[in-house]
C-alpha cells in the first residue's frame, strides 16, 4: 500500500509541475515602425507609417508570425518592397513563407543571406515583392497582410532583430519602399529600433492539467477508502 501510494502522490507531482511551466509560458511579440527616410520622398502622413509586427503565439516552436501593416499611409500611397533580417548564425535560404492573410495584396518572397539591397545600400534576408503601380493588389493604406515564417529549428521573434549590413546610410532592421507618394514620387524608408512586449500565453491547456489533477486525486482518495474497507 505504502508503495502505490507513494507512486500515486509522485504523479500528482509531477502533473503539478507540468501546469506549473504551462503556466509561465509567454507569447513574445517584437513590432518594428519605420519612421526615418533615408532616399527618396517621405509619405505624406508623420511616421512611422507603416508596421511590421512578429508574434510567436501562433503554430509551433518553429513559427513565428509576420504582420504587415500599412497603417499610416494615405492618398495613392502603397508598398512595393518590405525588406528584413534574419539570425546571421541560421540559415535565412531555409525560411518558408506561408500566407495566412493576404486578401489586401500577395507578395513574391525570397531569403537569403545579405539577399537584397535597399536603395543600392544596405544589405538583408528577406524580401517581400508586393504589386506595383497600375497592378491590381497593390498594398494600400489601411490594409494588412499576414504571413506565417517557418524555420527547420525552433525560433522566436528576437530571430529577426537584427539589422542590415553593408550600408553607409545606417543600419536598419527593416526597410520598406513606398511608391505613389505626393502623385508619382518614391522612397526608402526604415526602423532602426524595435520594441519587444511579452504576455502569457493563452490558458487553454492549464483547464486539462487541471482536470487530470483533480482527477487523480479524487481517484487516489477512492482508492484509499476501498483499501481501507
Amino acid at each position: 500500500m505504502k508503495y502505490i501510494s507513494k507512486i500515486l502522490q509522485g504523479f500528482i507531482i509531477v502533473i503539478f509541475i507540468i501546469l506549473f511551466s504551462i503556466d509561465q509560458a509567454n507569447a513574445d511579440t517584437l513590432s518594428m515602425n519605420p519612421d526615418e527616410t533615408f532616399q527618396g520622398a517621405s509619405p505624406g502622413n508623420n511616421g512611422p507609417w507603416v508596421t511590421a509586427t512578429f508574434d510567436d503565439s501562433f503554430g509551433d516552436t518553429s513559427t513565428v508570425r509576420l504582420t504587415m501593416s500599412a497603417n499610416n499611409l494615405t492618398g495613392n500611397e502603397y508598398i512595393n518592397y518590405w525588406y528584413f533580417n534574419f539570425n546571421p548564425d541560421l540559415d535565412s535560404s531555409l525560411l518558408t513563407f506561408t500566407p495566412v492573410d493576404t486578401t489586401a495584396s500577395v507578395a513574391s518572397f525570397s531569403s537569403g543571406e545579405n539577399f537584397e539591397r535597399a536603395d543600392g545600400d544596405g544589405l538583408y534576408d528577406i524580401a517581400f515583392d508586393f504589386p506595383q503601380a497600375n497592378n491590381s493588389g497593390q498594398f494600400e493604406p489601411g490594409e494588412t497582410v499576414v504571413y506565417d515564417i517557418t524555420y527547420d529549428a525552433p525560433i522566436s521573434v528576437y530571430s529577426f532583430d537584427f539589422a542590415s549590413v553593408g550600408g553607409n546610410k545606417g543600419a536598419f532592421k527593416t526597410a520598406v519602399k513606398i511608391h505613389g507618394i505626393g502623385g508619382n514620387n518614391k522612397g526608402w524608408s526604415g526602423a532602426k529600433s524595435s520594441t519587444a512586449s511579452s504576455s502569457p500565453m493563452a490558458p487553454e491547456p492549464i483547464s486539462s492539467t487541471l482536470f487530470i489533477v483533480g482527477g487523480a486525486t479524487l481517484g487516489f482518495r477512492r482508492f484509499r477508502k476501498q483499501f481501507r474497507t
